[in-house]
């Protein structure tokens, strides 16, 4: 069938439609904090501190708090985050660029296998 064919066009319109659905609720559930699965992203999240370049006060903080992988990180919201001693706005500047470059951010809602035993926040991580 040519291009110009009313039922090509159509099937395309159609197709266009699905993948603008799927765009807009891939959309909604990244602003709701969602992540969507990905084998990358199980890589990403499980990759542990010592391998990346952050800097040393945040990997002090992270040590003391035990925050051992992304993961761990992502669970905190920048209050947190702010909460902590010796972490403060520039510190977390550099987490939130950090982790967008990877297309992540804090206060996401990880699959269970991420989310650890306690809550980011109340002391006990």
């Amino acid at each position: 069938m040519p291009a110009d064919d009313p039922r090509v066009i159509c099937s395309y319109a159609t197709e266009l439609d699905a993948i603008s659905a799927q765009l807009k609720d891939l959309a909604q559930k990244m602003e709701m904090g969602v992540m969507p699965y990905s084998p990358l992203m199980d890589e990403i999240l499980s990759t542990d501190f010592w391998d990346l370049d952050i800097g040393c006060r945040c990997r002090n903080v992270f040590l003391r708090e035990r925050i051992e992988t992304v993961a761990d990180l992502v669970q905190y919201t920048p209050r947190d985050l702010l909460r902590l001693r010796d972490f403060g706005k520039v510190s977390l500047e550099e987490i939130r660029r950090f982790l967008l470059a990877r297309g992540l951010s804090l206060g996401m809602t990880l699959p269970e296998k991420f989310r650890k035993s306690t809550t980011p926040g109340d002391g006990k991580c």
